[in-house]
């Protein structure tokens, strides 16, 4: 049974947790009058990991709800989850977490947990609903009900009388931060006994399902499965941490003399997405993490260093007491004010002026409304706790990060198939010893006709023999004209731009061309609009949209909501310059470098034919390709596209092995070449081509040895479409062609430097299989 490692005593558990509110006032109860009947919700305020540790009853202060109708005999009717803590949070945790053996993972959803409950005053009048942590009534909660139907709700109520509470997440198209979901559906977490307080998760809870024949139940469980007994705490950590998609896993540790419980592991991508977008450890980003309570993710990236570590407890010792002092505030002004008619509580509040700012949280709480007190307090930052930041940047990412999810990317299997077959079919008319020395040229193509259909859902003809289109000329002409930009002063690329002709005119082009396309999605059906929003990225900004740009423009940036016109056009123009360039740059560096180990090539060629898909190619086949992974990265490794990145200080620090002073405002340059041929951080001589590395020794190299698309908030957010754009083209190619080198003189390698390292000399033969 998956509990904590805390025994609680579930007769007094009602005692203990009204004792606990009433010695620490980081934990509180809610009282809530639903139809005639009193109910008690235990919840807290933010805490550290300690708090929870000094009362047994503390973890059970997250929603836990009694029918408080009659005093003297309270009943308990929803038990949600324990408090689960990440993997390495608290002192000495991870050390006893390694005592035990792992159990069960699930996948960390990114929706809102919503647990089960008997409403009603006998157990014949008594009706089965759904509560969130906070809320009875809000309008999320009154959302996930309308699931509940037919067998699914008959057998919810089963469970429910069994004396469980039925603990799931509730996640929609529109309300998630990280992954997404294409339709609305409550997916089961667990289930939790009244009786003992153990909770079945993960292949017990299965089984119990399938040995009381709660079918539909079954199908609605969260998605696990069972770690190998020969997978350690240590490999399970990084390869979470290193996962390219998701947020990462709820796991159980299983101890030898006492209960198992849960914990959580992260991804590497999940510290990227929840952010500010500047650095990690900016004021404004650890303001963020302390009221999203994941301060315990930051001190995860910043372990080995003392100083930020001090920060962190600095401004969460701040921090913590004047966010929970907005709590009690805003809660008690309602409690003593909530008897009032509407009309005299809104005056109440206007004309309290430490009051006024908090008008819609109040609000809210008198219409029985949850509130989301995290995102006021990071809305009103500067007001409230005098910390800024780039709201902007936020708006913009929360707007374009869920373009590049794999739910998303994946879509475009058969595109890029299609794409790829356009160019080999462009190949397959060349004579066999014909020495292509155009790959480069060749491979930009193929990504610029990828980028017309992924952007605009548009043909560019970039493989036709006949002149391009407009669009397509002013495309290339903008990348070429642009390049200069990226070695001169920022005075001298603006001066630049102005006057380059050439930059002008394309842009104007292109400008046309997505104005126009915006003027017409606008004019699609609903229906049509859904669809093209599943295959166009400017079809999904115009879903963004914002409606009046002038009303829009006068706000403050916190405020904003939506991109205008303007800002979608900056947006395409981004990808194309991040997307396009590199991909292709990286898929040249990948033929170079085949031609020259042909060995490489015959290994993708057998791993193609062992997963059955020499001829057949499918997304299924695709994932089991793990040599072909490893030959990405390393032609990753090996020619990264960019040579470097460049980071600000926002404060003043020193080098701990130098002890050389940096300032605020320096730029401090990142060589991604330099540290991935770095033999201090490769096991095997970072000098060779040496694709099996990443299945042996260097398989578990030091993260930061290996950054081709950068690291931390300000990372590639299309790193997983590039990853996937190359697997599948690679793949494609490998089951048709065979590359030769084309000899010393033409294929002799070495780069040129553009917007990306492009390979200098690339002359290959491509042979057909």
């Amino acid at each position: 049974m998956a509990t904590s490692s805390k025994k609680i005593n579930m007769d007094t558990l009602y005692a203990d947790l009204m004792n606990l509110c009433s010695q620490d006032d980081i934990f509180y109860y809610k009282d809530i009058r639903l139809h005639a009947i009193n109910y008690r919700i235990f919840n807290c305020r933010l805490c550290s990991y300690g708090r929870f540790m000094t009362h047994p009853a503390a973890l059970n202060c997250c929603g836990t709800m009694f029918n408080i109708t009659n005093l003297k005999h309270v009943q308990l009717v929803s038990l949600p989850l324990e408090k689960i803590f990440d993997y390495e949070e608290g002192f000495g945790q991870q050390q006893f977490h390694q005592c035990g053996q792992l159990g069960d993972k699930m996948e960390k959803m990114d929706g809102s947990l919503v647990s089960t409950f008997l409403h009603g005053r006998t157990s014949q009048k008594q009706v089965l609903r759904l509560k969130s942590k906070q809320s009875l009534t809000s309008n999320q909660v009154l959302d996930a009900m309308r699931l509940l139907v037919g067998d699914f709700q008959s057998e919810l109520e089963q469970l429910v009388r069994l004396n469980y509470t039925v603990n799931m997440e509730y996640t929609t198209p529109s309300s998630h931060l990280f992954v997404s979901y294409s339709q609305t559906q409550l997916t089961i977490l667990s289930i939790r006994s009244h009786a003992d307080g153990h909770t079945l998760f993960g292949s017990r809870l299965k089984r119990f399902l399938l040995e009381n024949h709660f079918l539909t139940t079954l199908n609605h469980l969260v998605s696990f499965e069972s770690i190998p007994s020969h997978v350690t705490h240590r490999q399970l950590l990084q390869e979470t941490y290193q996962q390219t998609h998701g947020e990462g896993y709820v796991v159980e540790i299983i101890q030898p003399d006492r209960s198992s419980y849960l914990v959580k592991i992260k991804t590497q991508k999940y510290f990227m997405i929840y952010g500010d977008g500047g650095t990690e450890d900016s004021p404004r980003s650890l303001f963020e993490a302390i009221i999203n309570r994941q301060t315990d993710d930051r001190r995860k990236l910043f372990k080995d260093d003392t100083k930020t570590l001090t920060r962190i407890d600095e401004m969460e010792q701040n921090m913590r007491p004047k966010y929970n002092e907005m709590l009690r505030l805003v809660e008690e002004f309602y409690r003593m004010n909530k008897c009032l008619p509407k009309k005299d509580f809104v005056h109440a509040i206007t004309t309290n002026e430490n009051m006024k700012i908090y008008l819609p949280l109040l609000l809210r709480l008198y219409a029985n409304e949850e509130n989301d007190y995290q995102g006021f307090a990071m809305k009103h930052a500067k007001d409230l706790f005098g910390i800024s930041g780039s709201a902007k940047f936020k708006r913009h990412a929360s707007l374009t990060i869920p373009l590049f999810r794999r739910n998303k990317i994946i879509l475009n299997f058969d595109l890029i198939i299609d794409c790829t077959d356009k160019l080999l079919s462009q190949w397959r008319s060349a004579p066999s010893n014909h020495i292509h020395l155009d790959i480069g040229q060749q491979c930009r193509n193929l990504l610029l006709l990828i980028f017309g259909f992924l952007a605009f859902d548009y043909d560019l003809k970039t493989f036709d023999s006949s002149d391009h289109n407009e669009l397509t000329r002013a495309l290339k002409d903008f990348l070429e004209s642009i390049y200069p930009v990226f070695f001169l002063p920022k005075v001298v690329s603006i001066i630049y731009l102005k006057l380059s002709r050439r930059y002008r005119r394309a842009r104007t082009i292109i400008q046309q061309y997505v104005y126009r396309i915006i003027d017409h999605e606008l004019t699609e059906c609903s229906e049509t609009i859904a669809e093209r929003k599943r295959r166009s990225l400017i079809a999904s900004l115009v879903s963004a949209l914002q409606n009046a740009e002038k009303t829009e423009m006068i706000k403050s940036e916190e405020e904003k909501k939506g991109l205008n016109r303007s800002e979608v056009l900056h947006e395409v123009l981004f990808f194309l310059l991040a997307g396009y360039e590199t991909t292709s740059t990286a898929l040249t560096w990948f033929i170079h470098l085949a031609s020259k180990h042909p060995r490489v090539q015959q290994k993708i060629k057998a791993e193609l034919l062992e997963n059955n898909c020499k001829q057949d190619l499918s997304l299924e086949h695709l994932d089991s390709l793990v040599y072909l992974d490893c030959v990405i990265m390393e032609v990753l490794r090996f020619c990264p596209p960019a040579d470097s990145s460049c980071r600000t200080l926002t404060m003043d620090d020193r080098l701990p092995e130098s002890g050389t002073q940096l300032y605020a405002g320096d730029e401090v340059i990142i060589p991604f070449i330099n540290l991935a041929r770095d033999p201090r951080y490769w096991s095997i001589d970072p000098e060779l081509f040496y694709p099996e590395r990443f299945l042996g020794e260097d398989k578990n190299h030091q993260s930061y040895a290996l950054l081709p698309f950068g690291s931390g908030h300000r990372q590639c957010i299309g790193q997983d479409l590039a990853r996937f754009e190359l697997k599948v083209i690679i793949a494609r190619l490998m089951q048709d062609v065979t590359f030769g080198d084309g000899g010393p003189e033409v294929n002799a390698g070495g780069f040129v430097q553009t917007v990306t390292i492009m390979p200098k000399h690339v002359g290959v033969t491509v042979q057909f299989d």
